[in-house]
């Protein structure tokens, strides 16, 4: 389903409802697409975790050498 953004501004409500039944919901602005609408678990994949544990990542030490300066700093400033 395309819609123009006139359309779309005064029915969105619907346009959502549409989206979530599965209908593919695009917006146009002179006949060219700007978005689609769709439900956010068709956007947004579950993070799996431990999937890198056995990938030879190793942050080490490092990572957490500059909290010491960050913490100072935040301190003088009187932030916390």
């Amino acid at each position: 389903m395309q819609v123009n953004l006139h359309v779309a501004k005064a029915t969105l409500s619907s346009l959502i409802v549409e989206a979530l039944n599965g209908n593919e919901v695009v917006i146009t602005k002179s006949g060219k697409p700007l978005v689609k609408i769709v439900p956010i678990d068709a956007v947004m994949q579950p993070r799996k975790l431990g999937a890198y544990k056995d990938q030879g990542f190793n942050l080490g030490a490092e990572i957490n050498a500059g909290d010491n300066e960050v913490a100072t700093l935040f301190n003088e400033e009187g932030i916390y």
